[in-house]
């Protein structure tokens, strides 16, 4: 994920999917996708989901939620172009243990959204 404006797109986006389905589907499916970017001139957004399973049941039984999630907040007519798999984020096994200890080895859903 880029700008400022694209994290905060993107957290729009996941709120309007929060309220529109149960909060289970919400954390199982969507809170895993992350925005890679968006093409506002090819009114285009990239996802980037977990696994192929993930995008494949995302894209089979919540493409009318989604649709309607993005008509709540005018970008009815973007298209979604998606890639698979989690970023390939190399961190020392110094900054993991900092990291874990620092979150006390939780984060919360809008963390784990941002990574």
């Amino acid at each position: 994920m880029g700008t400022v404006l694209e994290n905060k797109l993107w957290d729009d986006i996941l709120r309007t999917l929060e309220r529109n389905v149960n909060p289970q589907s919400f954390e199982s499916w969507f809170a895993s996708v992350e925005l890679e970017g968006c093409d506002p001139v090819r009114q285009l957004l990239m996802l980037r989901a977990p696994t192929q399973v993930a995008k494949d049941w995302i894209t089979s039984n919540y493409t009318d939620v989604v649709r309607q999630s993005l008509a709540e907040l005018n970008l009815g007519a973007y298209t979604i172009e998606w890639t698979i798999g989690e970023h390939d984020v190399q961190m020392s096994p110094e900054n993991e243990l900092a990291h874990a200890a620092d979150s006390g080895g939780q984060q919360s859903s809008a963390e784990k959204r941002r990574h």
